[in-house]
Parts: C-alpha cells; structure tokens; sequence
C-alpha cells in the first residue's frame, strides 16, 4: 500500500459521518464534565470560523453569477420565470411551516427559564423591555418592511463585504449578474472562466479545512456546552424535538412533490436520493452536495442536464428552504418566551423575514448562519445576542436537518420544473 492510498483512506475516514459523530459527541462530553478545558480549546474553533469565512464571499460571489448567467440565455427564458415562481411559493411554505408547528406546539411552554443563567437573562432583558404575556407588540418596536429591504442594499460593495453582511453582497451579486447577462456572449466568455476558476481554487481551500472538521467540531461543540451550560442543553431538548417535526414536514412535502412529478414509489426515490442526502447529513453543508445531487438527477431520475445544473446551482444559493424553516420556527419561539401577542401581519412579516434570513445564510458555516437572526429578530425589536446563544447549544442537532431541507427541497424544484417526461425510470 503507496502512501498515496493511505492519505485517501485517511482522508475518506476523516470525511465520514461517523467521525463527525463520535466528534460531536466528545465535544459533548469535554463541555459537559470537563467545561475548563472546554474554554480553553474554544479558541481554536473560533479560528477554524474564522478561516472557513475567508471563503465564503468569493464561493457567494462566483456561483451565483455563473448561475444566474446561465439561466439568462435564451433558451431558459420562460423556465427562468417559472423558477422564480416556485422558488418564491416553495419559499413560502417552508416558512409556514416553521410558523404552524411553533404556534401549534408552544415551545416555550413550560420552558426552564429558572434553571440558566442564560435562559434566566433574557427574561429579565424582556421584563426590561416590558413585554408582558397579553401585551402587544410595541409600535415603535415595530420596524417596516420597507426599512428592511432599504438595509438589504449597501453604498459601497467594499464596505459590506469587509462587515460580512451577507445579504447585502447577494443582493449585489445578483445585481451584477443581471447586469453581466446583458452583454454580448463574446464579453460573457471572457469573464466566465475567470469566475469559475475563482470558484474552483476557494472551493478547493474550503475542500481542504473540510478535512480536518472534526478536530475543530469537538473545541467547537465543547465551547458551545460550556458557554450555554448542561442546564440550557437540557432546556433546550424539548425545542429541538419539537424543531424535529417541522423539518419532517417539511421533507414530506417535499417527497411527496417528487413522486408526484417522477411516478416513483417512495422507497426507490429515497433510494435514488441517498448520495446527495447523506452527503449534506455528513458534511453539513449544501454547497458540498451540488456535485451529487446533479450526478443523481441527470443519471438517477433522468431530467434535463442545463436544466438540473443551472437549477441546483442557484437553488442552493436562493432555495434556503431547510434554514427558512428553522428562522420561522425559532423566531415563533423566540417571541413565546417574551410573551408577544402577534397579529396576522406580524406572522406575514416573520414569514417573509425568514426566508431573507435563509437566503442570506448560503455559503456561511452553521455557527455563523445564526448571525442571521438578526434579519427577523432586530424588526420585532428583540435583542439578538443573548437569544442566539440559546441556540449555540442545539445547532450541530439542526444543522444537517437544515442542510438536508435545502438538498431535498432543490430536488423538489427541479422535479417541477423539468418536465415529467424527460424521466425514464430505471
């Protein structure tokens, strides 16, 4: 056996669910009964983060033009049309979703407030708010949609990026899109490759810190545990499990899109699914399984290839299902712990600020898509940080649940966009 071979077998084992798993576990363990040393190793997740987002901007940038680029051509004139459209009602239901199974369940009922410090916090910031249980929602607290999409654009590019405001740079970058769109295809070709070699080299750094994930996930999740405390851990199972079952609706409704528009059973589309699922499970990470999701539908369930690519490309970016989702569920439980009365416009705006928030995730590793909170939190005029600390202590739990919603739920949009009869089952 070369040494070759060994580095790809080591590299295999390092790639593996099950390492991430056991990883996950000993942070678990070192946070839990050994908090000190879990401190003193959270440093080197901080900058494991902090390396990983050095690519985040220019993997953003790049896939997203030569997306958009793409579906600009003629020949993708109406389907561009009809993909907006479904993206926007797929986006839609995800977010209702998250909102049903949040009012529905309550949560924050019965909610261990007294038993964290942390959870014990943000009572007093609500009781210092002075939201009571039937109180409404303060009108000056109360921040307009309009306000929020004049935050979602910037005055210099430059600035945005150098603040890691990620929805302001994929604003922009479609902007820029558009715009490259416009110009003639011999302009086009010249930018093109520049883009995708940009995209191949920060993909291949990401590839390699990939690698060694599971060292930083053990000082990651051991800080976490350690920051939160068991207490808040435990607090929190019951939000997680209930979190569970709208990601299962979720993944149903969107199953269920599949075998209509494919004829195929449930087990076999499951089956033909696999790759890709268990990919973004493992790696949690959606930009990761765009390779195997594209292989599985163009070879697997035989749809349209410029379609499948162009689709899974975007959707990746845009199709935030999964994360729109747990915004809107989290966000619900979020306003049940401050005792909020919310009307019908102030779901509608938490169901449009969820999908802002999903969309403005892609591309950000799981600790800091929670920095996204602040899309639907900060217009209801509730304090971010404490509450997203909350979180800290369940997010290597949601995040593959996430990671998977967006997988699936892009597999569902081409499913309704390419037509049934490109499909040959094997």
């Amino acid at each position: 056996m070369n040494l070759q071979t060994v580095k790809l077998k080591i590299i295999k084992l390092l790639s593996g669910g099950i390492v991430n798993i056991i990883a996950i576990l000993i942070g678990l363990y070192i946070g839990i009964y050994h908090p000190d040393l879990g401190k003193a190793i959270g440093i080197y997740g901080k900058l494991y983060i902090t390396v990983l987002q050095m690519c985040v901007f220019p993997i953003i940038i790049t896939s997203l033009t030569i997306s958009i680029v793409s579906l600009s051509q003629p020949k993708y004139s109406g389907i561009m049309i009809r993909i907006l459209l479904f993206l926007a009602l797929m986006s839609i239901i995800s977010s209702l979703v998250g909102i049903s199974i949040a009012y529905l369940s309550n949560p924050a009922f019965e909610f261990a407030l007294a038993e964290s410090p942390i959870l014990a916090d943000v009572v007093e910031v609500a009781s210092q708010i002075k939201r009571g249980l039937l109180a409404p929602l303060a009108p000056d607290l109360k921040k307009g949609i309009s306000v929020f999409l004049g935050n979602a654009l910037t005055d210099n590019v430059f600035q945005a990026l150098s603040g890691n405001e990620t929805f302001q740079v994929v604003i922009f970058t479609i902007i820029f899109a558009i715009s490259l769109a416009k110009l003639n295809a011999e302009e086009q070709d010249a930018l093109s490759p520049i883009f995708q070699v940009i995209l191949k080299v920060f993909n291949n750094i990401f590839n390699v810190f990939t690698i060694v994930l599971p060292f930083f996930v053990v000082c990651l999740v051991a800080e976490t545990i350690t920051l939160v405390g068991k207490d808040t851990l435990l607090a929190m199972g019951g939000v997680f499990g209930k979190y569970c079952i709208s990601g299962i609706i979720l993944f149903l409704l969107m199953q269920t899109v599949i075998m209509l528009r494919t004829k195929l059973g449930p087990i076999k589309t499951l089956k033909m699914l696999k790759t890709p699922l268990i990919i973004g499970i493992a790696t949690r990470n959606s930009i990761a399984a765009i390779p195997a999701t594209i292989d599985t539908l163009i070879n697997n369930f035989r749809f349209d290839p410029n379609i499948v690519e162009a689709i899974v490309t975007l959707g990746t970016f845009l199709g935030r299902f999964g994360y729109t989702t747990y915004f809107a569920f989290a966000t619900i439980f979020v306003t049940q712990i401050y005792g909020m009365q919310l009307t019908i416009s102030d779901y509608g705006f938490i169901a449009f600020t969820s999908i802002a928030a999903g969309m403005a995730t892609a591309g950000l590793p799981g600790k800091i898509s929670l920095t996204m909170f602040a899309v639907t939190l900060e217009p209801l005029g509730i304090p971010v940080g404490t509450v997203i600390t909350l979180f800290f202590s369940i997010e290597p739990l949601v995040q593959p649940i996430r990671t998977v919603g967006v997988i699936h739920g892009n597999c569902a949009l081409v499913s309704l966009i390419s037509s049934p009869q490109l499909l040959r089952a094997k």
